[in-house]
């Protein structure tokens, strides 16, 4: 036993990278950002969580490579016993981090605890310390008016407090560098986007258009602004027959499936797919992909644009940010700010075959792993190079 605890610990004093999520949704981001590293001969750790958020029950599958924390459950996103949870996770990731020493941590937030754990860290072990930010608590919270009051006031300053201790900050999309004080905080900052697996996308034939179908991808949750789903359908469905593939699952999905059922609009529930030549073979029957959100949250770029762009779908879209611009420049969907002006014959007669290809293209220029790589090579070599 004590020959194996002292593998461990050589192990763990020899790593160069340590990288710490609370989320186990963020886990292929960390391990694109592990590919990275692992290029330039680092040896790399990841401290995660071994409990699922989407399904908010406890995990059990082990990774080589990692440290999985045992985290208090919680049911509901929004609860004190959420936030009881992160804290606890933040404190225990950290006591773990004490048996490492490595020349960088790099940290994925939420939950914005980390950050403060983070600066303590790095000012005991004096290592380079890089933050990234792939959400936004609480400005992607669906709710307007209070998220800028106490306690939420005090929760969004958890993150921006002790940003300035970092080395460099990441940003999962360019709309977060409007959003935190960066004048206060001067640190190099770079967006990094969110890479993906990859499907093998059939962009050389276009499905034919007698029934116009959609997909939506991800989870059914708050932030998804099914309202204003139903409406586009409706629009579209008043001069061509539609029909919705939902793939994934969530705490809205019964309000989504009366809503359809209301509005007479025919669906395929597939739930929760892990296979990627499965989800492939949906989207390639699909002529668009659904990314319509609330309006009060913060979300420059979605996952499942990126999961639709790879798979060479157009998206239908009403976020103004990254993913809105993305779709301007290149002509990969149609960005839909206002149903209430909407002309459904726009998106069927514009629709084509180069929209599928221009779809992969950006895929390719902004979010594939050669794309990641080359994003975080500017950031990481400033970071070795600063010195305080």
């Amino acid at each position: 036993l004590q020959k194996n605890w002292d593998m461990v610990m050589r192990q763990k004093n020899n790593i160069n990278i340590l990288i710490i999520t609370s989320f186990q949704t963020y886990e292929p981001r960390a391990e694109a950002i592990r590919n990275y590293f692992e290029k330039k001969d680092k040896s790399v750790w990841i401290i995660s969580t071994n409990f699922a958020h989407r399904e908010k029950k406890n995990r059990s599958d082990q990774k080589d490579g990692y440290s999985f924390i045992a985290t208090e459950s919680y049911k509901r996103n929004l609860s004190l016993s959420r936030l009881i949870s992160h804290y606890n996770f933040a404190r225990d990731a950290f006591s773990e981090a004490e048996f490492f020493w490595p020349e960088l941590l790099y940290v994925l937030i939420p939950a914005n605890i980390l950050v403060k754990f983070a600066q303590n860290y790095k000012h005991r072990k004096k290592c380079k310390l890089v933050i990234d930010i792939v959400d936004m608590w609480p400005e992607s919270l669906p709710v307007s008016k209070i998220k800028n009051y106490w306690p939420f006031t005090l929760w969004r300053n958890l993150r921006n407090d002790y940003l300035y201790m970092s080395d460099a900050i990441i940003t999962e999309c360019d709309l977060y560098q409007q959003l935190i004080p960066l004048d206060k905080i001067e640190r190099p900052i770079q967006t990094v986007y969110w890479p993906q697996v990859t499907y093998m996308c059939n962009i050389d034939s276009c499905p034919n258009m007698n029934i116009v179908r959609f997909l939506y991808l991800g989870s059914i949750n708050n932030i998804i602004d099914i309202d204003e789903i139903i409406v586009i359908l409706l629009k579209i469905k008043s001069i061509r027959p539609v029909e919705l593939h939902i793939i994934g699952n969530g705490e809205r999905w019964k309000f989504f499936k009366i809503a359809l059922d209301k509005a007479q609009i025919p669906y395929f529930f597939w739930g929760i797919v892990y296979e990627h030549n499965t989800i492939q073979s949906i989207a390639n029957q699909c002529h668009f992909g659904i990314n319509i959100m609330k309006t009060t949250v913060c979300i420059g770029i979605t996952m499942k644009s990126v999961s639709y762009l790879e798979m060479g779908l157009p998206i239908l879209n009403n976020l103004k940010s990254d993913i809105g611009n993305l779709i301007e420049k290149y002509h990969c969907g149609f960005n839909v700010y206002s149903t209430s002006g909407l002309k459904s014959i726009d998106i069927i007669k514009e629709y084509g075959m180069d929209w599928r290809k221009n779809a992969r293209i950006v895929y390719e220029t902004y979010f594939s792993e050669d794309a990641i790589h080359s994003q975080l090579e500017t950031i990481i070599d400033n970071v070795y190079c600063h010195v305080e």
